[in-house]
């Protein structure tokens, strides 16, 4: 499975330009779940609007087990290259 996440870490990059603002969140949640388990960062400020959604698409997570998130990561990330074409 390590080999699979690394691979669809790499491919991520590549969908930077194409996919929405929400895939991106779904993506970068999944990701921060998968390598750093449950989200105990301090919620940023309301007025920081992009860090913000990040903060809290990651908290939405909390309880998935990251070998899990890490899955779902590996077939989110392969539907949206399929998706794009990428």
């Amino acid at each position: 499975m390590e080999k699979k996440f690394q691979r669809a870490a790499d491919k991520a990059s590549l969908l930077v330009n194409y996919a929405s603002d929400d895939e991106l969140l779904e993506i970068y949640s999944f990701y921060k779940q998968a390598t750093e388990g449950d989200n105990n960062r301090v919620e940023p400020w309301r007025i920081q609007v992009r860090e913000h959604a990040k903060w809290q698409a990651w908290k939405d997570l909390e309880g998935t087990n990251p070998d899990r998130a890490a899955e779902i990561y590996v077939d989110l990330i392969s539907s949206l290259s399929l998706q794009y074409d990428i």
